[in-house]
């Protein structure tokens, strides 16, 4: 397991919850099949988006999830406009337990991926879809997520909570 927190730091090791790395790239970095990152439940400031390309494997995925007991959010309000929070291309990953809030596109888009599965997240105020999937993504499941304040600007009136744009 790798453990991510704001008080952390990218030249740790990452192994421990007293050693975190401090982003969330870093640790997706070290990930092999079979892995889980955990992200301390705190508010991750996000400036850039955050890829995901990596794959797991069809017996060994790929884990992404709140720390057990707290509770993760992930704010991309200092993205540009037209940048989404997380951009998922990988497969055989598993999302769970994160917020994601006000990205300067989608929360999160799932593009070409498959067999992933996202499970208790929130998208929030996001400035297009709160999650979409598109471009090939296949044979995902979203369970029991929530989506609101999502809306394109100028006139905050057209987006989706959830949009698969096949």
């Amino acid at each position: 397991s790798y453990y991510v927190s704001v008080s952390g730091n990218d030249t740790n090791d990452g192994l421990s919850v007293e050693k975190p790395f401090k982003t969330i790239p870093k640790a997706i970095n070290q990930v092999l099949p079979g892995d889980i990152v955990y992200l301390k439940g705190e508010v991750h400031p996000y400036s850039v988006s955050i890829s995901i390309s990596k794959n797991g494997t069809s017996t060994a995925n790929c884990y992404l999830m709140a720390y057990p007991g707290e509770h993760t959010i992930l704010d991309f309000s200092a993205t540009p406009f037209g940048t989404r929070g997380l951009s998922l291309s990988g497969s055989y990953w598993q999302i769970k337990g994160i917020d994601f809030i006000h990205a300067g596109d989608n929360g999160m888009i799932i593009s070409t991926g498959g067999y992933n599965v996202i499970e208790f997240c929130s998208f929030i105020g996001n400035k297009d879809s709160g999650l979409q999937l598109s471009g090939g993504a296949h044979d995902n499941k979203i369970i029991n997520c929530d989506s609101y304040y999502n809306a394109d600007p100028t006139d905050y009136g057209d987006a989706d909570g959830f949009a698969c744009k096949m």
